[in-house]
């Protein structure tokens, strides 16, 4: 199912989810190629944080409420396509 779904959003050409929650938080869900594996948990984290701080903008800035992990890779023609999700809340100071 991850596979599949991979697969679709390379093929439309974008890869961010924003899902809201009751409770005030939501979570990022995203993909992206990766050329440096080395590299790849720091990139997915700096990309999340940047569409939560969009996600937030003027309700304050992000707070990670669940730590992003990567949810799934896999390798098209070659270069790895990596899943992550992580979940924030917005906190004004």
């Amino acid at each position: 199912m991850l596979a599949i779904t991979l697969a679709a959003l390379a093929m439309l050409g974008h890869g961010t989810t924003i899902s809201l929650y009751n409770d005030g938080t939501f979570e990022v869900s995203l993909w992206f190629t990766a050329k440096d594996v080395e590299r790849l948990f720091p990139k997915g984290k700096r990309l999340l944080l940047t569409e939560a701080r969009k996600q937030c903008a003027d309700k304050g800035a992000p707070v990670v409420v669940n730590a992003p992990v990567i949810t799934g890779i896999e390798v098209k023609d070659g270069t790895p396509l990596i899943a992550m999700s992580g979940t924030y809340a917005c906190r004004k100071d």
